[in-house]
């Protein structure tokens, strides 16, 4: 992966535009599923406390953004099941995104009552920018768990890497 993650605008709000495979889009995409299994296997292993350790916002932006990635469309429902919360906590989520800038709502052309989500230009810059630093490495090992001198100076490698 390039030390910048860029993805080119999609031609219009709304429109579904895969990205083309190779280059940083298949890199991005394979991070952000990493990012989202890590958060799903933690959530399995402290069982009933998962919940403490909740963050339907990021579950959402990272679910987002892969989408973005693989060229489909996410409704708030989608959304609710991604975030593992209730369709109408997800509903203020989202208006609460959305006053931030984060997101955007796109009309469904053919259901007047549903509507779509996608990143800003902005959140979704800031996402790359996000992935491309932890990505970035320098002297080998996880761009998840870090470098492994770090992990080796802190003394938390256990044989990773």
């Amino acid at each position: 992966m390039n030390s910048m993650i860029r993805l080119d605008p999609p031609s219009a709000a709304g429109e579904v535009v895969p990205l083309p495979p190779g280059s940083d889009a298949l890199a991005a995409l394979q991070l952000v599923k990493r990012l989202y299994g890590i958060r799903r296997l933690r959530d399995q292993v402290f069982g009933g406390t998962a919940e403490v350790f909740r963050d339907p916002a990021w579950d959402l932006m990272l679910d987002l953004f892969a989408a973005r990635l693989e060229g489909r469309r996410t409704s708030i429902s989608s959304a609710a099941l991604v975030a593992c919360i209730p369709q109408t906590t997800a509903i203020r989520l989202v208006d609460h995104l959305v006053a931030r800038g984060m997101l955007r709502r796109i009309p469904d052309e053919h259901d007047g009552r549903r509507c779509f989500l996608e990143l800003t230009p902005d959140a979704e810059e800031r996402m790359c920018s996000f992935l491309s630093l932890l990505a970035t490495e320098d002297g080998g090992g996880d761009p998840i768990l870090g470098r492994r001198a770090d992990l080796d100076a802190a003394g938390l490698a256990f044989g990773i890497g």
